[in-house]
């Protein structure tokens, strides 16, 4: 069973997400802040909202992506926000992938499936803390 950390502060959208990737067979562990979260060991995934932004900038977007990849070095990150900008600029700040919310719930479920697969074949390169 692979093991996924949802960073997320809204409690409606982390409870209902972390439902749906429990139901599809993931351990889910949810956090409103970093700090919150449990360590990095044996984490597959790590799908993170943009949380200490309340309004998109590309270097605070990459020191946040940077602050959660080197808590969980190795480990792909799915960005997932509602600022589209940061969407489009996912591969920029260091994410592996990214979703716009709100998202449908079957290509939330099937990002992660596809990011968490990639990285059990070693298909995906891991990114620098």
């Amino acid at each position: 069973m692979s093991t996924v950390i949802l960073l997320e502060d809204d409690p409606g959208i982390s409870e209902g997400f972390s439902m749906v990737l429990r139901d599809d067979g993931y351990d889910v562990y949810t956090a409103a802040t970093l700090q919150d979260a449990p360590n990095g060991s044996g984490i597959d995934c790590v799908v993170t909202d943009l949380l200490p932004l309340r309004r998109y900038e590309r270097c605070r977007a990459s020191a946040w992506v940077e602050a959660v990849r080197a808590c969980y070095p190795g480990t792909p990150l799915i960005l997932f926000s509602e600022h589209r900008v940061a969407v489009d600029d996912a591969e920029r700040i260091g994410a592996d992938a990214a979703l716009a919310k709100p998202c449908d719930i079957d290509e939330f479920v099937a990002t992660v499936d596809r990011v968490v697969h990639e990285r059990s074949r070693g298909l995906l390169q891991p990114q620098p803390p």
